[in-house]
Order: structure tokens, then sequence, then C-alpha cells
């Protein structure tokens, strides 16, 4: 079966947020101008999902819902179908949501002022954590190269070594640089952690998604040697857009660490959200593979066309993940000037790199899980304002 990812609907009369924001923000945005910024799909679900939730629907009661059989078959099977890692069932534990999940996985390890390892540029919940659990943020900041982001080993082994600092939470496939970490890389990390008794708590939401080329290693496997220190955070949300369900499958291996985690995640996953774990995993995998050669398309069209056309936007190298990182800092604009240009006249919404912490100023994070032909549409607007923003300099 051939999948549609051309059909654009129009997402505004749906709830959508990052589609009612932009309408809010901009409200002469038509229905074709598809906003860029918070990380969900702007593509039809695969028939498959929306079949299987029809006749669920139809049949189920809507009571207090726990995990079936068939949810821990599902998870298990397709962590060791995708990505080699065979689970038992009994390291499962639901949370509404990723974040939910490291939030409570923080709160489980990191006392009130002790320090919790983050690297920014990162997805702004990472820094919200601490501040959430009454921790204290440790910055190991990523460096950057000329093509890509590397972690800085020396600087995380000097801040792990500092007794009060008791976890990482690690962001991997990264968010917004767009890395797939090796797994030499992952076991530094993992030796450094070992040595150091800092336990990782790796958000994996973006493992499904991998550019060709490139593959993902789960940090367990990478790691073994952390398997009792190691809480690894899953989803089928981004994978097969289904974050409005807040569904998520964190897995811990340790018992006691397990049960902490349990002791701080008060909130249960909702059984919608349930089937549509299992339904996702167990007869929409042909859609994702199809998917993923939709996004390595489109994400070849987006650094080809700004290279041709804006070559003073860098365009950050993407491993993993459907959200491009770009570089607007060689264009002299102040961070309002900026927003301005991209979302007033360009129609052009991206979210602000500053938000990403430390390293992202000057930066726009661009989700372009969408039809090709809105991206390009959106390449041409920007294309057009800064050529006139250009004309207009030049004339003062």
């Amino acid at each position: 079966m051939t999948y549609d990812f051309t059909t654009l609907v129009d997402r505004s009369v749906q709830g959508s947020e990052k589609w009612m924001n932009m309408r809010n923000i901009c409200p002469e945005a038509g229905s074709d101008i598809v906003p860029f910024t918070t990380a969900d799909m702007d593509f039809v679900h695969p028939p498959e999902l929306v079949e299987g939730l029809t006749d669920y629907v139809r049949s189920q009661i809507f009571g207090y819902t726990s995990p079936t059989s068939q949810y821990y078959h599902a998870v298990c099977g397709w962590m060791e179908r995708r990505h080699h890692w065979k689970i038992e069932k009994e390291w499962i534990v639901t949370a509404p949501g990723v974040i939910n999940g490291f939030n409570a996985a923080v709160r489980a390890l990191v006392r009130p002022g002790e320090g919790l390892l983050v690297m920014p540029p990162v997805y702004p919940p990472f820094l919200n954590a601490s501040e959430q659990a009454g921790c204290r943020r440790v910055e190991v900041p990523l460096r950057r190269g000329r093509d890509r982001y590397e972690m800085d080993f020396a600087d995380l082994e000097r801040k792990a070594q500092d007794p009060t600092v008791k976890a990482l939470l690690f962001c991997s496939p990264h968010n917004p640089v767009g890395r797939v970490w090796t797994k030499e890389e992952l076991q530094e990390v993992g030796r450094i952690c070992k040595r150091c008794d800092v336990t990782v708590i790796s958000d994996e939401i973006h493992s499904d998604i991998i550019m060709p080329g490139f593959e993902h290693t789960t940090f367990a496997l990478a790691a073994p040697f952390c398997l009792e220190n190691l809480i690894v955070c899953t989803a089928p949300s981004k994978t097969f857009n289904l974050a409005g369900l807040h569904t998520s499958n964190i897995i811990i291996p340790n018992e006691s660490l397990r049960n902490a985690f349990c002791r701080e995640m008060h909130s249960s996953v909702n059984a919608v959200g349930y089937e549509a774990c299992i339904l996702a995993y167990t007869r929409c995998e042909a859609w994702l593979d199809q998917l993923l050669a939709e996004l390595s398309r489109t994400q070849k069209a987006i650094r080809e066309y700004i290279h041709a056309n804006m070559p003073e936007i860098g365009v950050t190298a993407l491993e993993g993940t459907y959200l491009q990182w770009l570089d607007f800092s060689k264009i002299q604009l102040s961070k309002e000037e900026r927003r301005q240009l991209l979302q007033k006249e360009a129609m052009f919404f991206t979210v602000d790199g500053a938000q990403f912490g430390t390293g992202g100023a000057g930066f726009e994070r661009m989700n372009f899980a969408c039809p090709q032909k809105c991206v390009l549409e959106g390449l041409e607007r920007l294309k057009r304002v800064l050529a006139s923003h250009h004309r207009l300099n030049m004339t003062k």
C-alpha cells in the first residue's frame, strides 16, 4: 500500500495548539499555511490506526483502564524488532507522556538542592525539570562543530564527579540539534556515569525517526553496565503522531528504581491511548517505513533549497528527528526583528532557539513533518522576505 503524505488538513478547527497559536499571532494566515513549530506531524494518520480505533470505540466502555497483555506484547515486540532490545514486561511502567515520565524520574532520583545534569541547547522541559523538582540544574553544553554537535566528555566527567550530582537527563536522539549519538559516544557517557554513580534518564522519544545512513542505539544496549541505574523513556507519540493521547512507555529494569519511580507517577494512561499504542506497534510499521523515506526527501529538499537560495542561513546536519536546526546568526537582526520578519512578514513559524537554553540564541527549530509542498512554499515566502529585507538595507 502507498500511504498519503500529501493531503493537508486544516488543524486550526481541530484545536491543534500550534495551528491556533499561529492564528493568534497572525490571523491572516490561511488554511494553506502550516506552522513549523510544535513537534507533532501534519500528515494523515495511517488507515490501519483509524480503522482499528473506530472498531475499538464502537465496543469499548471508557472506564478506568489498565495495560493489558496485548499492550505489553506490543511494546516488547516493538523494542525487540525495531531496536534489538529484548525487555521484560515487568520493566514497563506507563505514563501520560514522556515529559511526565522524566519529571517523575527526576523527583524520584534527585532531592532538593542536589544536581541534575543536562546538555543544552535542549528541549525546554529538560531545562525546567530541575526547577519542578526543586533541584539544581548543572549544564554540560554541547560543542558545535563545523556541521554537527558533539558532547564535551571532559566537562561531563568534571561535573558528574560532584557527589551532589545524582542524575543525567539525556536526550537521544537529540532535540533540537538532530544528533543520533553513536554507540561509542553512548558508551563513554555510560562509563562516566557509572564511575560517578550518576543515574541516566534517557529520553528516546524520537528513536524511531532516524535519517538514512544512521542508526539509533538504545542506551541500554550501548552501556549494559548501566542497566541497574537507567530509565529509558519511549512512546509512540512522535513516531505515529499520537501526542494528544498521552501515552508513553517508561522502561526501568531495576526493581527498586522502578518502585521509586512509581511512587512519583500519580497519573495513568487513558483507554484510547493504550489501544492506539497497540495498533501503532502491531499494524502500522509499513506506514512508518514510508514516512521515514518521505521525511528524508523533505530534509534533503530543505538543505538544497536553503543552500541555493539563502546561503546566509546555516543548516545543521540532521541525523534523526523531523526537526531542522537553522542558524540565523549571520542575518543581522535582533530577536524581536527576527520574529517580526519570520512570523508577520514571511508567515514562517518556527521555534526561537533561545528557548533551548545555552547555545540556542540566533537559531530557529523548524518542524518539517508535513507535506513537502507546504515546506517549500514556506521556504519560498522566507526567501522573498529576506531578499526584500536585504534590498531595503542596501538603499539605506
